[in-house]
């Protein structure tokens, strides 16, 4: 028995049903008044242990997938202290990004890949992209493995230069679906 200042149950339909209609209304409202109290947790453990809870410092974390309506946004705060919002870039496929400097040295850069990332990807396919920042003749990825690149410089070319590069690559759980037909919404 769940020791709660309000509970709702039901054999048939919800246990509870919230609704406003009032304009600045609120349908349902969780307060922790306790530093350690959980703000909310949702479990049904008939299905897997499925759940979500939000912790006393409002991280949510759920064991499902977590769909969003059109672009996903999160709010940050400035270097002047301002808050402002960023949207997330949109992929047809799941993607896991990594970043990061490398130098030439005599036209040639071997690179590893971060071993925490490799694990991540599905070893299969992952893309580089190249940025100069020097002038150079050109760089392009001569070689590419499950655990590295080699970045060199076209025509032969002997620089001594920095790049950054990106890498993009597939998560290793994720399945090979290209824009997946979205379930239907019940509204």
């Amino acid at each position: 028995k769940l020791d709660a200042g309000a509970r709702g149950f039901s054999n048939t339909g919800d246990g509870v049903n919230a609704e406003t209609t009032g304009a600045a209304g609120t349908a349902l409202r969780a307060e922790a008044n306790n530093a350690t109290a959980n703000i909310f947790i949702g479990a049904n453990p008939k299905n897997l242990g499925a759940n979500c809870t939000i912790d006393p410092s409002a991280n949510l974390t759920c064991t499902g997938v977590i769909t969003g309506g059109a672009a996903l946004r999160s709010e940050h705060r400035n270097s002047r202290g301002e808050r402002v919002i960023a949207y997330t870039p949109e992929s047809a496929t799941a993607t896991i990004e990594d970043v990061g400097t490398a130098r030439l040295a005599g036209g040639v850069a071997n690179l590893r890949l971060d071993p925490s990332f490799a694990a991540m990807t599905d070893k299969r396919w992952y893309y580089v992209f190249l940025t100069p920042l020097g002038d150079t003749r050109g760089l392009y990825v001569s070689v590419k493995t499950p655990s590295g690149f080699q970045v060199r410089e076209t025509e032969r070319g002997r620089g001594n230069l920095e790049f950054d590069y990106r890498i993009v690559a597939r998560p290793a759980d994720a399945s090979n679906d290209r824009l997946p037909p979205a379930a239907t919404a019940s509204r």
